[in-house]
């Protein structure tokens, strides 16, 4: 029987790391992905096929098809970052990648999908992130390599806020609670804002809702106001959050 090699938390981020990244090949060559998201559940898209076929230019093969309409639909954040993330056990290292690809607010228009000339006439050759948000994801997610886990959340609130909380800039360590949700101290100027109708974080939601710091037995929201109050609706007791200490 084959051992299984374990891969280490960076081999991990790596792997994800090459979904956002692109290379250059040649100067001829289109710029060639580490990831084509055309073979996952990411993202649909349609198109025609077109044939002009002059002067039966074609013999018995048609070679003259040509790819029009094309459509893309459907772009679902929520696969896609569950697929990447499949094997990562650490779940900060996980909120920390699902906030830097969310922070882009992609959609259907941030892919691309290409083509080029096959045996039968034109073909999809990808389906690929365009490189501005390719760039940004990758270089984001390359900043959570080699740092403590406090040091990755407090990198993204920076990336999400601009800057950083007074209060949490000698943080050092960050742990997972299960968080008494009557234990939850809220701005009300924030809380009367909130809309609790977002689907996405129900019951199903599996990873902290939120980033706290405690003082005593209370603990004081810093972010994740959507996500904490939306279990505050459903009625849930406890929630899985985020202690910087």
């Amino acid at each position: 029987m084959k051992k299984e090699i374990l891969k280490s938390e960076e081999d991990l981020l790596d792997e994800v790391i090459k979904n956002f990244t692109s290379t250059k090949r040649s100067k001829w060559d289109r710029f060639d992905r580490q990831y084509d998201w055309r073979h996952s559940e990411v993202i649909q898209y349609d198109y025609n096929n077109e044939y002009n076929c002059l002067n039966s230019c074609c013999d018995s093969i048609c070679r003259c098809g040509v790819i029009t309409d094309i459509e893309l639909s459907k772009f679902n954040t929520n696969v896609m970052i569950s697929q990447i993330t499949s094997g990562i056990e650490n779940d900060i290292l996980v909120y920390c990648i699902d906030r830097i690809i969310r922070l882009q607010k992609l959609t259907e228009d941030c892919f691309q999908l290409h083509t080029c000339g096959g045996y039968y006439g034109e073909e999809i050759d990808g389906l690929h992130l365009d490189e501005y948000h390719e760039k940004i994801i990758s270089d984001n997610l390359s900043k959570l390599k080699e740092i403590s886990d406090a040091d990755r959340i407090k990198l993204v609130l920076t990336l999400e806020y601009g800057h950083l909380l007074d209060v949490l800039v000698d943080t050092s360590s960050a742990m997972i609670h299960n968080i008494d949700i009557n234990n939850i101290s809220f701005q009300e100027v924030y809380r009367k804002k909130i809309d609790t109708s977002e689907n996405y974080y129900d019951e199903k939601f599996q990873l902290p809702r939120g980033i706290f710091i405690a003082k005593g037995n209370e603990f004081r929201l810093i972010d994740g106001y959507h996500r904490v109050m939306k279990a505050k609706s459903l009625g849930m007791d406890k929630i899985k959050g985020i202690v910087l200490l």
